[in-house]
């Protein structure tokens, strides 16, 4: 453990995004450490803070993260900061302030198109709104498959080497990271590799007051092809031509009036709320029995942990690593393989009858998933640089 006396950390946050509307939370994060008793600062652009409530270091313009002399002035002991595998100018300015650099990488760890071809293919095309972008997308992969794909991992592996650890959200983003680094002769680099999770909001701590309906909920940014909302949308249509007992409530912002069709044609089992404040998403999921994801690839969805957190199963893809952590052996939900309209469809199905049967009135393993929760858990960790997830989920029930 971590001799906390007089270390200061530092969380950086280095993008144009304003941090009140980030996914991830991270001033849970500045809670979560000085509740452990590290000093900590914030450090983000200007641009991002607006209306973020945490005390913060700004700078006008993100090249004052590349000064050296900017980082000794205020001698952190660690430093917290999400990369997504780039941001190497800043990285190199920090080690030479002899910091400890935890590395969030906001990654599935399905890394390269050489190690995980359809995966990354998968991924690029999902940003894709019609065929000649498609296609045009498709002849880069090939591209980026035959040339570049060793410029793309010589950043990435840099990147890892000017890291102290390496942050990802379940043991299979780890494995998928040893394979690629083992493809690319770089295995040296696989003890940094380090489980964690995002914090979630202390609300889904709370014992839920609202009952459970027959309700199934889907929630994300559907204006991106990331989330697959298209396959949403033709699962809920087959559904609720062979389901007359549930509804669908659907959570996030859209294009062009996206799912007008769904609440045409079943106005009365089909809600969709543009938007959503944390305690209204709260009781939408304390109200539901199952979340349903459909989305094309995620590095820890938060919103997985809040529903298991209220008692809500899930049904989602198998090859998202951290859905695969809680859906194997059926522990915490129901996974499909494929995204066809028809194994998501019979997921459902096998999931409701579950609990029809009994099986998800008390979600089994709750209270150590409730610990791994913790935020102080997952602050004390990230600083001792230890695992927070086990590698297999009976270690947790």
């Amino acid at each position: 453990m971590v001799e906390k006396k007089s270390c200061k950390i530092g969380i950086v946050f280095n993008s144009p995004t304003e941090l009140r509307k980030s996914s991830i939370d991270y001033g849970k994060y500045y809670k979560g450490f000085k509740s452990i008793g590290l000093n900590c600062i914030l450090f983000a652009r200007k641009e991002s803070v607006i209306g973020f409530d945490y005390p913060i270091e700004t700078v006008e313009n993100e090249t004052d993260f590349y000064r050296d002399d900017y980082w000794k002035a205020f001698n952190l002991d660690y430093c917290l900061i999400p990369t997504w595998m780039g941001m190497n100018r800043i990285l190199a300015s920090l080690k030479k302030t002899n910091c400890r650099i935890i590395n969030m990488i906001d990654s599935d760890g399905y890394l390269g198109t050489r190690v995980f071809p359809l995966h990354s293919l998968n991924n690029m095309l999902s940003y894709q709104n019609d065929g000649h972008s498609k296609l045009k997308c498709f002849l880069w992969w090939i591209r980026k498959y035959l040339f570049y794909h060793r410029v793309y991992a010589e950043s990435v592996i840099d990147n890892f080497k000017l890291s102290d650890k390496i942050i990802v959200n379940s043991p299979q983003a780890r494995r998928n990271i040893v394979e690629f680094l083992k493809y690319y002769n770089s295995s040296d680099l696989n003890s940094k590799i380090i489980t964690s999770k995002y914090p979630v909001h202390e609300i889904f701590f709370n014992s839920a007051t609202v009952p459970k309906s027959n309700q199934i909920l889907a929630i994300g940014r559907w204006e991106t092809g990331q989330k697959n909302g298209a396959l949403l949308k033709k699962v809920i249509k087959r559904f609720l031509s062979l389901n007359f007992e549930y509804r669908f409530v659907i959570v996030g912002s859209c294009k062009d009036n996206f799912f007008a069709d769904l609440l045409r044609d079943f106005p009365n089992r089909v809600t969709y709320i543009p938007s959503a404040s944390r305690e209204e998403i709260y009781n939408l999921i304390c109200a539901s029995k199952i979340l349903l994801s459909t989305s094309i690839y995620e590095s820890g969805p938060i919103v997985a942990d809040e529903a298991l957190l209220s008692g809500t199963s899930l049904v989602a893809p198998l090859d998202i690593p951290l859905f695969n952590y809680y859906l194997s052996d059926n522990h915490f939900g129901t996974g499909f393989k494929a995204r066809k309209v028809k194994g998501v469809v019979r997921a459902l199905s096998q999931e409701i009858h579950r609990w029809e049967i009994g099986e998800r009135n008390n979600l089994k393993g709750l209270s150590n998933l409730k610990s791994l929760n913790k935020l102080e858990n997952i602050c004390q960790k990230i600083v001792d640089g230890l695992d927070l997830l086990p590698e297999t989920l009976s270690e947790i029930n």
